[in-house]
């Protein structure tokens, strides 16, 4: 079994992805770029800790796709921030997809759980599965925070995964938590959605670290 593994850089991607590797899935890491554009051979720490992580669960090579650029282009079509959170994942669910039929996996790992931020709502969940027919696989959906932790320290990733590194620079100041369908694809259609996704999975580039 193939899969494609969002990798944040974060505790709890890198214990979801574990879980599977556990269960003898074959994953390929795919981290987002929130700061792709910088000049050439410029990291950012947020990079610099995913690859971290990466090296932690046994991999030498990860999926960097530029993510910036698709933000950046909700926002400059002028669509609610409130929903920039939800386009985010949609986002990332879409470009990994096709990464996916790229590499020849079956589903996605995400470190979702239930209700913990704002992407993370039951309705807003729903509406993130919504954009990909690949399967999502959330293996973290029941624990809490501090399971979740737990995991992170047996499975030596937690010294990495909260290594210093930039925040999010996208994150709305009240994000939406219970996102209506309609208006997240009316939106997604203003910002020219799928074009969007093109260019962000045809840059996607593999590294060694």
């Amino acid at each position: 079994m193939k899969l494609i593994g969002l990798l944040s850089g974060g505790i709890d991607s890198a214990v979801a992805i574990r879980l599977l590797q556990k269960q003898g899935a074959e994953v390929l890491p795919v981290y987002f770029d929130n700061f792709s554009g910088a000049p050439a051979g410029a990291e950012s720490g947020a990079l610099a800790r995913a690859k971290s992580v990466a090296r932690a669960l046994g991999f030498t090579e990860i999926v960097v796709v530029p993510h910036a650029e698709t933000m950046a282009g909700f926002a400059e079509a002028g669509c609610d921030p409130h929903l920039s959170c939800v386009f985010c994942k949609r986002a990332m669910a879409r470009v990994a997809e096709r990464l996916a039929e790229r590499f020849g996996a079956g589903a996605l790992v995400t470190g979702d759980s239930l209700g913990q931020v704002a992407s993370q709502t039951p309705e807003n969940l729903a509406v993130e599965t919504a954009a990909v027919k690949i399967p999502v696989l959330r293996p973290l959906i029941g624990l809490n925070k501090g399971e979740t932790v737990a995991l992170a320290r047996e499975i030596g990733t937690m010294g990495p995964s909260t290594a210093e590194a930039p925040p999010c620079p996208f994150v709305p100041r009240k994000p939406s938590v219970k996102a209506n369908p309609g208006r997240v694809e009316a939106e997604e259609g203003k910002a020219g959605f799928e074009r969007l996704v093109s260019r962000a999975a045809g840059g996607a580039r593999r590294l060694t670290i």
